[in-house]
């Protein structure tokens, strides 16, 4: 199966489907939705060749199709006060 095709099948069984992003209406301006799919559409495409021997790294590290704002998928990093 493509990428897109498995960006797809997340994006509505599991992104819409478990209520973490609303379905979007004929001419909505919200991006969200295309967004997501692009990104999950490039994970899917990419997840195995940077996955450095595990295919959940950018889950893992990146938190790429999480419930988080798909801003937020990204490197999590802690500040510790000097």
């Amino acid at each position: 199966a493509s990428p897109q095709s498995h960006a797809f099948e997340w994006i509505v069984h599991r992104d819409i489907g478990s209520g973490k992003l609303a379905v979007p209406s004929f001419g909505d301006s919200d991006g969200r939705f295309r967004q997501r799919y692009a990104l999950a559409v490039l994970y899917y495409a990419l997840a195995d060749v940077l996955s450095y021997g595990q295919t959940d790294n950018w889950k893992r590290e990146f938190y790429f199709l999480s419930s988080l704002h798909e801003c937020e998928w990204n490197d999590r990093l802690e500040f510790v006060a000097a």
